[in-house]
Order: C-alpha cells, then structure tokens, then sequence
C-alpha cells in the first residue's frame, strides 16, 4: 500500500512539473540587462509581416479578441518600421512622414508635421536609439521644427515617462529652449498668442482661406489661408512649454521651469480669453 501511494505522489509530481514548466512565462533580455517577461506568441502575429527581426526585438505584443484590432495595431509597427530611416554616421536614425520622399522635405527628409505622432509612438520601442536620434535632429539640428507647427517637445516629455530616461529629457533642455524661441516671431505679445498660415498648421483649404478670399481669385491664398491665431498650434505651444518645464525640474533648474510654466499659463489663459466660444463650447481660430 505504501508503494501503491509513493508511486502516485511521484506521478503527480511529475504531471504538475510539466503543466507547470509549460505554463511559466518566457524569459527575454532587454539590450539594457533588465530582464522582461512575455506571455503570448511571438511569432504568430507577425508572421506576415517583413522585418519581423526588428518587430521581434522592440513593439510590446498584444493579444485581445477584437482580430481586426490586432491586425491594425500589429500594422501599425510595420508601418513605422517601414518609415525608419539610417541616414549617416553620427546622426543616426530618422523617421520619414511617407515612404516616398517628397519635394517640401527637409534635411535628410524630415517633416516636423508629423514627429510628435512618430515620436509618441517610437516611445514604446524596446530600443531607444531610434527616438534618440530622431529627437535629436530637431532639437539640434539640422532637421527643421519650424516648418509645420508641432508639439515635438511635448511628445519628447512623455516619452521619457515611458521610457524612464529622465536623464536624456534633462540633457536636451538648452536645446527645447531655443527650439521654442525659434517661434518668436510669430508671437503676437498684444493678443498673447501665436499665429500661422493654415498650410502650415497642416490644415490648409481651411476656412480662413475662404473668408479671405470668398470670391476664389487668389489660389495661394485660398489653399494656404491668412495668418490666424490657431487653437492647435496655440496648444502645442502650451504642451510644449510644460515640457520644457518638466526637462528644467529634471535638471534642478528652478528658473527655466519657473519661466516656462508661467508662459505655459499665460497662454492657456490667452487661448480662453481670445480662442474660446462659449456659444460652441469650443475654440475657435481668429484672424
């Protein structure tokens, strides 16, 4: 009887070790040595895809009943892949806005329009060198953060809440501040707010274009609009001078981080005042 009951308690030891082993989560290496844990299948989701080396290595995997969901969000890693550009020693890794380079480009095919969107979502990527070096181009050149209105220092900010590297936000900080005065000039100090053309807030065939030209006369103007003060851009700028704060109280720089929330609530306040319509419940843009 005793061996009757020792054979069944090595049994089951046995049938529990193996449910068990094959139920532990699987062990990866992140490049930095902290170590990850991954439930779900690897391969299967992207098994469709090309570059699956580089999606093995960095996109957070995700695993819900909605299928259509998965696809497009598996999708939209390829899609960001496919737009990750090496350009040349030194400068690294940049991110293009379309897979075919367009003529309004700037250096090495950069479109600031759509860097906070890329950054936002390179944030997520295991490896940051590629965020690091796209970030860099426009915070110290030669990339242009001037051409379109954007909130790169603001996606900059969040990013490093995701990645937990403070120390790369606080390193940039002279350089946030002189991308921000860089819009100097298009800060109206009476209205307290700041202006541009739709066209290049990416809204053009906007409806200031209309008003100033009702009568379709003037192509240019009716495609590219009249300088407004714009609720987007005003935003972005408002995001963008948080951030700067936060780089500087990283940085023990009480006097940036001072500076740049005061600017930040000012022009909060300025989008209120002049932007807002209570008859909409919503801001609205204003010559």
């Amino acid at each position: 009887m005793a061996a009757l009951v020792s054979a069944i308690v090595i049994i089951f030891s046995v049938l529990a070790y193996t449910v068990l082993a094959r139920t532990q989560p699987v062990q990866y290496h992140r490049r930095d040595g902290v170590k990850g844990t991954s439930f779900l299948d690897h391969e299967d989701p992207i098994s469709g895809f090309l570059g699956r080396t580089f999606l093995r290595d960095n996109i957070p995997y995700l695993d819900i009943p909605d299928k259509l969901i998965q696809d497009v969000f598996y999708y939209r890693w390829t899609s960001l892949q496919r737009n990750l550009r090496y350009v040349t020693a030194g400068t690294g890794y940049m991110c293009t806005e379309f897979v075919h380079p367009v003529g309004y480009a700037k250096a090495f095919g950069t479109i600031d329009a759509a860097a906070g969107h890329q950054i936002d979502e390179a944030r997520w990527l295991r490896d940051t060198a590629y965020a690091d070096d796209y970030i860099r181009l426009y915070t110290r050149g030669p990339a242009d953060p001037l051409q379109y209105t954007q909130w790169i220092l603001d996606a900059m900010s969040r990013r490093a809440m995701v990645t937990g590297d403070s120390e790369f936000l606080a390193t940039q900080l002279d350089d946030m501040v002189r991308v921000w005065h860089l819009w100097d000039p298009f800060f109206d100090s009476d209205a307290g707010l700041y202006y541009y053309q739709p066209v290049w807030d990416a809204q053009e065939l906007s409806l200031p274009g209309f008003i100033a030209d009702p009568n379709n006369k003037d192509w240019d103007l009716r495609k590219d609009g009249p300088d407004t003060f714009r609720p987007s851009h005003n935003a972005y700028m408002v995001a963008n001078a948080r951030a700067i704060a936060r780089a500087a109280e990283i940085s023990h720089d009480g006097l940036v981080q001072s500076q740049f929330l005061n600017i930040a609530d000012d022009l909060e306040a300025a989008m209120y005042e002049r932007l807002w319509a209570p008859e909409q419940e919503f801001f609205v843009r204003k010559f």
